[in-house]
């Protein structure tokens, strides 16, 4: 402003100049403004790519299955892996599955909070969805509809959603509905319709459909929906912004479907914005100025092609198991100090008081370093769904099975453990789908499986010694937990005793699950392995001794005698902040089944 002032002052003096001074100066002070106004846009340019890429992000994330009427197979898998992209993309992620009407609307309030500490806001809902009248409804679950007049009350409405966006003033909100499954109350209709009605996106909104205005999306032959598939895939390509992502995943969804199914946009006009990636300035050896290159703003897991039989396997490689779907990661080998140490022995006594201490954690001393040999470890704990699938095949019984009854924690057993009668694998004590881990299994339990699932793969499975298991949880950091020493942060990470769900004592954060959770739900750690503390505790290889520090191999230590027992680590969905560690050690007798104990498979070669 100063600059421009003085130009001015100049302009009115111009009889004190002579005239070739004047035209010298002229052109000097036109150049001097161009190159202001140019630094200027150049300025407002880069502040508005900073947002673009780096403003905070809120995602709301909903996926109903269990419906009374017309169940899907797919909508939680899919909102899972959804929640799981999105943490992956830097969303803080609210993820609700198979929710209810009050729940919804909940969950409603407090996604709007937080978007209006958000740059950019996205929801995606999994489930069914119709239209009356011209609007579009999502369905809960537990919902009787037998007429028209009803779905108003007992449905919630998308304009209800996009008006909370719409208040919170983002620059974009991305709206993603899943939900033109076919109306599972259609015979109860009179007038009946498919699909959604197309409405209009506000300004800076995108509205994405898994299909065409008035027509039906496939629910998937798969663990995802057709179109959530293509979706998660194009999701991560750093080198696609919002408009040409939305643009292959609908490409992909009508080659497979055999242009059956189209997906359908409504947007307004708004600058490229890169979900996977950040702004970088234009390579000097490219010619072409006119666009802005792009990076990945967060790696993704290595996911290189493993042929059944890798060479020379590099840290980060993956292998999928062909009999079962299993996801294997490999894990480098090195050295790490195992056990526990002062800092978490101050911790301890200071939560849990000198007595606790002294029963429960004296064997994870001495603090010693050990070096394991680089190995194979499945992503996930093994799940309900691949267990059945042995078991269907082989028509094994389980220890809880041959006995009748299993450890269990729930209202019924007034939230103590008991051993009751009638429970097992496929009844736990609460509600599971094929994704969760599978629990109430015993050591010999898993040991069949893997014996089995030996006789079927050209490779040799085994349950992870102890060392393996720390070193792989620790996933090379040196902290109690992998995401750190804080409590706080537990919920991102794994599914804990949580303060959302009602357990006391209880980390102070809200996971979102009562008891097992999906795997995969949440961040993984940095060796790229998930629950690898929460959710199930998982079996070891090793016999149990309470003085096994003092007894290991400085490489690839392995404990076969000491007790009738056998390890467990990691803690579960109950498990309370100062034993949930990857030092704490527990034990169980072979033929021991709860409702929180589960198993993870190794390769060794």
């Amino acid at each position: 402003m100063f600059i421009l002032n003085s130009v001015l002052f100049k302009y009115l003096e111009a009889d004190f100049y002579p005239l070739e001074k004047r035209k010298k100066d002229h052109i000097q002070e036109q150049a001097m403004i161009q190159k202001m106004i140019f630094f200027a846009v150049l300025l407002l340019f880069a502040a508005n790519i900073t947002m673009a890429t780096t403003g905070k992000r809120t995602a709301l994330v909903i996926g109903n299955s269990t419906y009374r009427s017309g169940p899907l197979k797919n909508s939680v898998n899919d909102a899972v892996a959804m929640a799981h992209v999105l943490k992956r993309l830097g969303f803080d992620v609210i993820l609700k599955t198979d929710v209810p009407k009050k729940v919804m609307l909940k969950s409603f309030r407090e996604f709007s909070k937080k978007l209006l500490r958000s740059e950019i806001g996205l929801f995606y809902f999994a489930g069914h969805g119709m239209q009356i009248n011209g609007i579009n409804y999502l369905i809960p679950v537990h919902t009787t509809i037998r007429e028209e007049s009803e779905v108003e009350f007992e449905a919630v409405a998308v304009g209800r959603l996009l008006a909370k966006m719409k208040r919170a003033g983002n620059p974009l909100n991305i709206v993603i509905l899943d939900a033109c499954r076919d109306n599972p109350f259609k015979q109860s209709f009179r007038n009946f319709q498919k699909g959604f009605v197309q409405m209009n996106a506000p300004l800076g909104t995108v509205i994405a459909y898994a299909t065409s205005p008035g027509s039906v999306a496939a629910d998937g032959d798969g663990r995802n929906g057709t179109y959530t598939e293509a979706l998660l895939k194009n999701f991560q390509n750093p080198n696609l912004d919002i408009q040409k992502m939305f643009n292959q995943t609908g490409l992909d969804v009508m080659k497979k479907t055999n242009k059956q199914q189209v997906p359908w946009v409504s947007t307004t006009p708004f600058p490229d914005y890169f979900l996977a990636g950040k702004a970088l300035p234009p390579s000097s050896e490219s010619s072409d100025k006119s666009h802005v290159k792009f990076k990945p703003v967060q790696k993704p897991l290595v996911n290189k092609p493993v042929t059944n039989k890798p060479a020379k396997p590099e840290p980060g490689d993956t292998w999928t198991d062909p009999v079962l779907g299993m996801e294997f990661v490999r894990v480098p080998g090195g050295c790490f100090k195992m056990g526990q140490t002062k800092a978490e022995k101050q911790y301890l006594i200071k939560e849990a008081g000198q007595d606790m201490y002294s029963r429960y954690c004296m064997d994870e001393l001495p603090l010693h370093k050990v070096c394991v040999d680089g190995f194979w470890m499945a992503k996930t704990e093994v799940t309900r769904g691949q267990f059945k699938q042995f078991v269907k095949e082989t028509g094994y019984r389980t220890d809880a099975d041959k006995k009748g009854k299993a450890w269990i924690k729930n209202k019924h057993t007034n939230w103590i453990w008991k051993e009751e009668i009638g429970y097992n694998w496929k009844k736990p004590g609460f509600s599971q789908t094929d994704i969760h881990p599978v629990v109430c299994v015993s050591w010999n339990d898993a040991k069949v499986f893997i014996n089995w699932l030996n006789q079927k793969s050209e490779q040799k499975f085994s349950l992870p010694t102890e060392a393996q298991w720390e070193y792989a949880a620790r996933g090379g950091t040196k902290f109690m937990r992998f995401w750190g020493d804080s409590d706080s942060q537990a919920c991102n990470y794994a599914n804990v005793a949580d303060k959302g769900s009602g357990w006391d004592p209880s980390f102070a954060c809200s996971d979102g699950y009562q008891f097992t959770a999906p795997v995969g739900t949440y961040l993984p750690n940095p060796f790229g392995l998930f629950d690898m503390l929460g959710n199930a505790w998982e079996w070891c290889e090793d016999v149990y001794d309470k003085n096994a520090y003092s007894k290991h191999d400085h490489n690839n230590p392995f404990i076969t005698s000491g007790s009738a027992f056998r390890v467990d680590r990691g803690g579960s969905w109950d498990y309370l902040p100062k034993f949930l560690r990857a030092a704490y050690r527990r034990r169980d007798l072979t033929d021991y089944r709860d409702s929180f104990l589960g198993f993870r498979l190794t390769i060794n070669n």
